[in-house]
């Protein structure tokens, strides 16, 4: 499995570094949560129905599935990420590491506890003091349990959890996934940003590569786009732009407005419609929305030969066909093309800052 990304900050480095140091690393160690989750429900499946096959026909089968997933949580994962925050247009760096779970940035400041009134047998309305009351109640409850069934019950309570995120195939629902990890990063950058008052924000495209499967999540303007087998741009994301019909109601719903001096504006500010952090623009009211876009697709099905993430200072002077018909001249140089767009971008007069990453899937399948 492969994870890439670009992260467009604006207004201070802080967003977009954070959204590096930590989507990678929580999205990953989530999917090897879920694949463990995943084998231990077929492990155990298969262990009833072998007892019973054994019994009646003296044979036991095995399902496909749990031989596709077998050993895949203990593989290394390789991680690959891009920022850009400055005035100088330049290539982001390309890591590769292993996830740790170490180095949170961030940790809440205290640990809230709920109850809900379908906890009480009683139907009435709660009141402030019931639900504290109910909550002692069940901490005392749960105290009083062997330590086996308090960490039974921990763990059927993390598992249903989990079949959140899969299907009944077992496969990972990576639209779910890759938004709650934004939305979650989000609010965990909104809380800090509001407490040392920083007005940094940042834009994100990422994409996961896990076997044929390509899923792309974009918040904000930076782009995806993929050249097919043909040589043909084929757009895996869509810019969010305050005078778009769609956000431009979202927006004016929320009790906000959108500006023109030169391009559309968020509240006369932010020039994109989503975008994590600028916590100004979400509190008290939600002007803008961290809330991802999120699309899945068949690399077997459209043959892709490479994708190109990208920041907004690219695509200003570029359109998805010109910047994949340069890039195909030059998937031979060493960081396949990604210099030389930047420049060739820069040349051509772009006023941003230009960030590219370029997924080279002739490459990837060598290594």
């Amino acid at each position: 499995m492969s994870f890439f990304g670009v992260f467009d900050g604006h207004g201070g480095q802080f967003v977009a570094e954070y959204l590096r140091s930590h989507l990678f690393k929580n999205t990953v160690n989530k999917i090897i949560e879920l694949r463990s989750s995943s084998q231990n429900k077929l492990r155990d499946g298969e262990g009833s129905k072998a007892a019973s096959n054994s019994s009646t026909f003296g044979i036991v089968q095995r399902r496909d599935s749990s031989k596709r997933l077998t050993g895949e949580s203990n593989t290394l994962l390789k991680v690959e990420s891009s920022i850009n925050e400055g005035p100088k247009p330049h290539v982001s760096p390309t890591v590769s590491r292993k996830i740790s779970s170490s180095d949170q940035l961030l940790k809440p400041s205290s640990e809230q506890a709920s109850s809900s009134a379908s906890d009480l047998e009683t139907g009435e309305p709660l009141k402030k003091d019931d639900v504290y009351n109910s909550i002692n109640i069940r901490k005392k409850s749960m105290s009083s349990l062997p330590a086996e069934e308090i960490s039974a019950t921990s763990k059927k309570e993390k598992t249903n959890e989990n079949d959140e995120y899969m299907d009944l195939n077992e496969n990972i629902n990576y639209t779910k996934l890759l938004t709650d990890q934004l939305l979650d990063l989000d609010s965990k950058v909104v809380d800090h940003c509001k407490t040392k008052t920083d007005l940094s924000g940042s834009t994100a495209v990422v994409a996961v590569l896990d076997g044929e499967l390509l899923v792309v999540g974009n918040v904000g303007d930076s782009r995806a786009v993929m050249a097919d087998e043909h040589g043909r741009a084929v757009p895996l994301s869509f810019d969010h732009k305050p005078n778009q019909l769609k956000e431009r109601r979202r927006i004016k719903e929320a009790g906000g407005f959108i500006t023109f001096s030169g391009v559309w504006r968020v509240a006369g500010v932010l020039a994109t419609s989503r975008a994590l952090g600028d916590f100004p623009l979400k509190l008290p009211r939600p002007l803008v929305t961290a809330e991802p876009d999120v699309l899945t697709f068949s690399l077997s099905d459209h043959k892709a030969q490479f994708v190109i993430l990208a920041s907004d200072g690219l695509w200003d002077v570029m359109s998805n066909e010109e910047a994949v018909a340069f890039v195909l001249s030059r998937l031979s140089e060493p960081d396949h093309g990604a210099k030389s767009l930047v420049m060739h971008a820069y040349n051509l007069g772009s006023l941003d800052n230009i960030t590219v990453a370029i997924i080279n899937f002739d490459k990837l399948k060598k290594k």
